[in-house]
């Protein structure tokens, strides 16, 4: 298994299963009416996208792609934010991510949603050749954070909310203290957005990620999508 951090649990999983190597293309669009900050995790590099604005440089470094999305940030070295930030790297205050591989195996594409972290935006994730993945939260939420964001499924209250670093332990994923297991809310997270990650070991709950039957390695990340949360048996 490849070991990133703890703030990166979640793409573990799915690099054990698919180390990862360049895409043709990933682009994130931003149609959200705020700026977002993108925090590219590999390269650690932080892309600030203002609302109508897209780009397409995303690439795999090392084990792969993936990229969390902060708002309300102080100023662009995104440190502090009102969701995400690079000071609350594990959730402490909420943030989505997306993940994706590439070429790997003889599949061309995977990728996840993941709100194991929080919750502060709808997200559409799609390829030409594979359904889209889509998490749009459209009730109430268990624990509110800042800007109607949604604590981690693992914060059972905003007070001392640590995001994943909240998780239980999973002896399947190894000894230590690895937050894998599924926390207090993974079940409303499962239930509003069942196609997304809701622990970090929640690869193995089929219809939680989806890899790409086709050929094509194009990816788009919509931010602030309309559309209502997939609900594919995958």
């Amino acid at each position: 298994m490849i070991k990133l951090t703890t703030a990166s649990i979640a793409a573990v999983a799915m690099a054990a299963v698919m180390p990862m190597v360049s895409a043709n293309s990933q682009v994130v669009n931003n149609h959200c009416n705020i700026p977002v900050w993108v925090h590219d995790v590999l390269p650690n590099r932080i892309v600030r996208l203002d609302p109508g604005q897209s780009r397409g440089d995303f690439t795999a470094n090392g084990p792969g792609v993936a990229l969390n999305f902060f708002t309300g940030c102080d100023d662009d070295s995104a440190v502090n934010c009102r969701t995400g930030g690079l000071n609350s790297a594990a959730g402490q205050k909420p943030f989505m991510r997306a993940e994706s591989a590439f070429n790997q195996n003889g599949i061309p594409l995977g990728y996840n949603i993941s709100p194991l972290y929080g919750y502060n935006m709808p997200i559409k994730m799609s390829s030409p050749d594979t359904r889209a993945l889509i998490c749009n939260i459209q009730q109430a939420c268990p624990v509110y954070g800042t800007d109607m964001s949604c604590y981690s499924p693992c914060c059972a209250s905003a007070d001392g909310c640590l995001g994943v670093e909240n998780c239980p332990n999973d002896p399947a994923l190894g000894p230590g203290n690895n937050h894998g297991a599924p926390g207090v809310h993974t079940d409303f997270y499962h239930s509003v957005c069942p196609n997304a990650y809701s622990f970090a070991d929640d690869g193995s709950a089929a219809g939680h990620y989806i890899y790409s039957s086709g050929q094509s390695t194009d990816l788009t990340i919509d931010l602030c999508t309309s559309e209502p949360s997939s609900n594919w048996s995958l």
